[in-house]
């Protein structure tokens, strides 16, 4: 499992590792330089000393110089000097060799005894008189060792005290999730209230996403528990009806009275498998109310469709029932097997409500602003103060019998909210009956 504590400790250390490395690498190029610049200019120096101690023409030999290996500075056999004069060697160091150092005047490099040597000869232009001063690399090499180690030793010390340090400054900082983690570990199903907007700022996004998670969730959880009261609340009625019948077809004293029983057990079972089936169809657009379609789908599709499976129903009450097509196309955005039950709906309430030879009639018309569906029948209408209640789960209006379970125009409220459509319910001005409008956008 991926820990973000143990993650910016490797981050942090690694970025400080590698900026440790490059100030090294900056700090062991420019001491470099500055010990170059600073031994050379020593070289030159020295060289000039010794010339100015030695520019007399009157001496004629001067003896080598031999040392004693218990005195003086261990450094000393790194740095040699050569006397000419009159292209003579007059004077050496005991670790100079005879043969001169350099042929030419300025600065070289030269190799002796397995060690690079840096020489600096000064000539002169009377007498032939010359100084070669020769220091090895090894005294430069060792002081630029030592300036390096004495920049970065307290940063390599430095390091596992500062991942140390670090491990419990990130710990700290992310305490806040452990305390979020225990905030959301003691919520329950029943009652999820927000999260307290703290900690910081980057985590408020999280935050935010998680409460409103939560408040999709709370709102789904009170749908559900609505919707299984309300459900067993009306399934309760036609199972009770049922079951009164089914004793009075058992206590029939005669054939008419059992089958008149049996019929009503028959029309009871139907009214129990629609309002199962509309139970069923809100079940299914609960969860789906946010989530529309993104398909290009023409009305006139399912409406036909939904037409074609009904149309036994209105030729059995003798209903005249007609679509009529204006301007099309009547293509939306939306998906079509919705619509289908939409359509399903409205026609089979209005089949169910007009009256034995009544008339129906729906309208589908385009137009630039929109795609208008309109229905209208024959059949008692909705008073206009029960409209509005109407459009709410298991609401009857006063004028409606007993079969219908109150789910069919919520229904069509829902699936017309989720394709953004418009719906009125009013007067049919031709018909006498209910009207329904439903304008989808193009």
């Amino acid at each position: 499992m991926v820990s973000i504590r143990r993650n910016l400790l490797e981050v942090v250390l690694s970025a400080f590792l590698v900026i440790w490395l490059l100030i090294g690498l900056l700090t062991y190029v420019r001491a470099r330089h500055e010990v170059e610049e600073l031994f050379d200019a020593q070289l030159a120096q020295a060289a000039r000393v010794l010339d100015g101690l030695t520019h007399d023409p009157a001496s004629r030999t001067m003896p080598s110089l031999a040392g004693n290996d218990g005195d003086g500075h261990r450094y000393e056999k790194k740095i040699a000097f050569q006397i000419w004069r009159e292209n003579r060697l007059i004077m050496r160091s005991p670790n100079m060799p005879e043969a001169p150092l350099s042929l030419k005047a300025g600065f070289s490099d030269r190799w002796m005894d397995g060690e690079q040597w840096r020489i600096f000869h000064l000539a002169s232009d009377d007498n032939g008189h010359a100084i070669q001063v020769g220091e090895s690399y090894r005294v430069r090499n060792e002081l630029t060792d030592r300036i390096l180690l004495q920049v970065l030793l307290p940063l390599l010390v430095a390091l596992p005290l500062l991942g140390w340090v670090l491990w419990h400054l990130i710990g700290r900082q992310l305490s806040f999730l452990s305390r979020i983690s225990h905030e959301i570990a003691g919520l329950s199903c029943r009652q999820l209230t927000p999260i307290a907007p703290s900690g910081p700022q980057e985590i408020q996004p999280l935050l935010s996403a998680i409460n409103e998670m939560m408040s999709r969730v709370d709102r789904t959880l009170e749908r559900e528990r609505r919707f299984t009261a309300d459900a067993a609340h009306e399934l309760r009625t036609p199972l009770a009806s049922l079951r009164i019948q089914a004793q009075v077809a058992v206590r029939a004293r005669n054939d008419a009275e059992r089958d008149n029983a049996l019929k009503q057990i028959l029309v009871g079972c139907d009214r129990a498998t629609h309002l199962v089936a509309q139970l069923l169809t809100l079940a299914r657009l609960e969860p789906n109310i946010t989530e529309k379609g993104t398909a290009i789908v023409s009305l006139e599709t399912p409406l036909k469709q939904v037409l074609g499976e009904l149309v036994h129903l209105a030729l059995e009450k003798q209903i005249d029932i007609s679509l009529e097509e204006i301007d099309p196309p009547f293509r939306i955005v939306g998906e079509e097997a919705m619509l289908a039950i939409l359509f399903r709906n409205l026609l089979d309430n209005a089949i169910r409500y007009v009256p034995q030879g009544g008339r129906i009639q729906a309208v589908l018309q385009g137009g630039e602003s929109g795609v208008l569906f309109r229905l209208e029948d024959s059949g008692p209408g909705i008073p206009e103060a029960e409209r509005e209640t109407l459009l709410q789960p298991f609401k009857r209006g006063a004028a409606t019998d007993s079969y219908g379970c109150g789910l069919g125009l919520s229904i069509v409220a829902r699936i017309a909210k989720l394709h953004e459509a418009e719906l009125v319910l009013g007067d049919s001005a031709g018909l006498g009956g209910l009207s329904i409008s439903l304008r989808f956008p193009v």
